[in-house]
């Protein structure tokens, strides 16, 4: 059965959404887990959806935010709650709430090219996930990145069953829906319900890569995704990173340069 999502596509729910969050994002355990999608592979590049999920919560706010940015457009950052106190773009940019997500490089750099939004407090999981593995697996200085099915096919059931359903039906989608699925309204649900899912499998990974790692290993991770994040340009609509020398183009498999303690 796939997990609970919430469609957010007026300023009213909006608003309603972030009275709920509110009150979670006061707590330092909470973390603010996050991915875009859109039309990142060809110019130009839109944010079309926004997900968002605080974790953990023990309450019935324990759902995924699916906010539409293609429909509200701008003001979709800039609403305030009804207590006045916050926006979505002054919740991104808060020192005080971590950011976590997988291969941010992309999504930051759209935040920050159209609208303005610059996180102060990240964490990618996939930048973890690299520098969680043995010393002896390394083999050098240069480490091939996993992708996130790769990641979550490590993951114990039941939610990675949840996961695989959702993929499934969602690899049943005609190729041609698959590309506009995020730009064409009314959303399809398929494609929602496998984002969805992913989204909650970070939870999972990163408490399975946390514990892996040292207090100081984990706050290199930290240092290393604000640098990994920065190194990102953003030309023609499109998100490059330069690592090493090398440009990566997409999200799958790339060989990535880690100068980061260990």
């Amino acid at each position: 059965m796939p997990l609970p999502w919430r469609l957010v596509n007026t300023t009213d729910r909006l608003k309603a959404m972030l009275d709920v969050l509110n009150p979670h994002l006061s707590s330092s355990a909470n973390r603010l887990y996050i991915s875009i999608q859109g039309t990142k592979d060809v110019p130009p590049a839109t944010v079309a959806l926004l997900l968002l999920h605080v974790a953990p919560t023990s309450d019935a706010s324990e759902v995924t935010y699916i906010i539409d940015i293609y429909t509200i457009g701008t003001k979709a950052f800039t609403t305030l709650g009804s207590d006045r106190r916050n926006s979505l773009k002054m919740i991104l940019q808060s020192p005080f709430h971590q950011i976590v997500g997988f291969d941010m490089r992309h999504d930051f750099t759209f935040l920050e090219a159209n609208y303005g939004i610059k996180t102060a407090l990240a964490l990618d999981i996939q930048l973890m996930e690299c520098l969680s593995r043995p010393a002896n697996t390394i083999g050098g200085t240069d480490l091939v990145a996993s992708d996130l099915p790769s990641c979550i096919a490590h993951l114990d059931a039941p939610l990675r069953v949840i996961w695989e359903e959702a993929r499934a039906h969602n690899a049943s989608v005609p190729l041609w829906c698959r590309r506009h699925r995020w730009t064409t309204r009314p959303l399809a649900l398929h494609p929602l319900n496998n984002a969805v899912q992913e989204l909650r499998m970070l939870p999972r990974l990163l408490g399975l890569y946390r514990r892996r790692m040292s207090d100081k290993q984990f706050e290199n991770v930290l240092v290393a995704t604000g640098e990994w994040v920065g190194s990102v340009s953003f030309q023609g609509g499109i998100g490059v990173v330069v690592q090493g020398g090398r440009s990566y183009h997409d999200q799958g498999e790339w060989l990535a340069r880690f100068k980061v303690a260990r």
